[in-house]
C-alpha cells in the first residue's frame, strides 16, 4: 500500500501564527511517518506560502515559494517561481488557528483545489468562529444556551451595562 500523501499546513496570517507552530511541532513528534508521506507547507505572517524542503516547522531554509492548484485526484504544489510542479497532496492537515484557518477560508480554498482535508467543512468554520452566530443557530435550533450580549463597534456598552443586562452572577473577568 502506497502512503497517503499528506501536507501539514501551518503558520498563516492570525495573531495565532506562533500557537500555530507550536501545534505542528507536536503533531510532528506523534504521526506515523511510515504511513505517511508528509510535505510542510508554511505560511507566513504576510500570506505567503512556502514548501519547507524538510520536515522541521522550524527550518525555513531553502523553502521554496509555492500555490495549490487542482488536480485529479488532489492539490498540486506549483512553484511560484519556475512553474514547477514541486508535489501532490491527497490530504491537506491545516494546523492553522483563528482568522484564515478556522473561519471557513482555507476549507474553502481546498474544496476548490479539489484537495480532502482534516476538520470541519466550509459553512460549519464558518458559523463556529462567529460566536454570535454560533449561539444563534444553536438557539434557534432550540438547544440551551447561556445568556450572552453581543459586544461590537457598533454596539459597544459599558461593563455596568452587561451586568444590568445580564446580571453580576453571569459576568466573570
Amino acid at each position: 500500500m502506497s502512503q497517503l500523501k499528506v501536507a501539514l499546513i501551518f503558520g498563516g496570517k492570525s495573531t495565532e501564527h506562533s500557537i500555530s507552530l507550536r501545534s505542528t511541532r507536536g503533531i510532528m513528534s506523534q504521526i506515523d511517518r511510515a504511513k505517511y508521506d508528509l510535505s510542510l507547507i508554511h505560511i507566513d505572517l504576510e500570506g505567503n506560502w512556502w514548501l519547507l524542503q524538510g520536515l522541521d516547522p522550524d527550518d525555513r531554509q531553502g523553502a521554496q515559494p509555492i500555490t495549490l492548484i487542482s488536480g485529479a485526484k488532489g492539490a498540486r504544489i506549483l512553484g511560484t517561481e519556475a512553474s514547477a510542479l514541486l508535489g501532490e497532496i491527497d490530504l491537506a492537515f491545516p494546523v492553522l488557528h483563528g482568522i484564515f484557518g478556522e473561519d471557513g477560508t482555507i476549507q474553502g480554498l481546498f474544496k476548490m483545489v479539489n484537495v480532502a482535508f482534516v476538520g470541519c467543512g466550509v459553512a460549519g468554520s464558518a458559523a463556529c468562529m462567529d460566536k454570535d452566530v454560533t449561539k444563534r443557530l444553536l438557539r434557534d435550533a432550540g438547544i440551551g444556551i447561556a445568556p450572552y450580549l453581543c459586544a461590537t463597534l457598533e454596539n459597544r456598552m459599558s461593563y455596568e451595562e452587561a451586568v444590568k443586562s445580564l446580571g453580576s452572577d453571569t459576568l466573570f473577568l
